[in-house]
């Protein structure tokens, strides 16, 4: 295990390889990130500006095959915004922790000069019952009707052709 100054893509799995993303169908996974976060680093370089998660994480890269490297831990995380910005929801109401799968997939709305991949990530934890969402849910679902939108079915489309 390699303890390194701060976790983010380039020093954990290194460079997006565009031709393996643009040959997929599937979102391709990178690397699975866990730890606590405790609070945040805000700040400015020549690519704008940045803010990082200070805690204790660990990042663990996967391979093309499937195959996971070697974990590293540090106690600063850069993660891309799809990501960071739930966590730094939750962060806002003390400390937290979570687990993902950080993913790379073709741009769903590519645009000229724009990035041709982008990021998304799943959770490899189950949200706690204090999750703000999670009970909600629950309410709802106790509620006359129960339903969520999860549950719901499609309107139907009216109107001509």
């Amino acid at each position: 295990m390699a303890n390194i100054k701060k976790l983010s893509v380039s020093t954990v799995y290194g460079k997006i390889d565009l031709k393996t993303v643009l040959n997929r169908d599937a979102p391709l996974p990178i690397m699975r990130v866990y730890g606590q976060a405790v609070s945040q680093k805000r700040g400015e370089s020549a690519y704008g500006p940045w803010v990082a998660l200070l805690g204790q994480f660990r990042a663990v890269p996967i391979n093309a095959d499937g195959v996971l490297g070697e974990p590293h831990d540090a106690a600063t995380l850069h993660l891309p915004d799809v990501a960071l910005t739930p966590i730094l929801v939750a962060l806002a109401s003390g400390p937290t922790t979570f687990a993902i799968e950080l993913q790379v997939q073709k741009a769903s709305n590519g645009k000229p000069g724009g990035s041709p991949y982008e990021y998304a990530f799943k959770h490899l934890l189950a949200p706690a019952e204090s999750d703000p969402l999670k009970v909600l849910e629950s309410q709802m679902l106790a509620a006359p009707g129960g339903d969520t939108d999860a549950d719901a079915k499609p309107a139907a489309k009216s109107g001509k052709k």
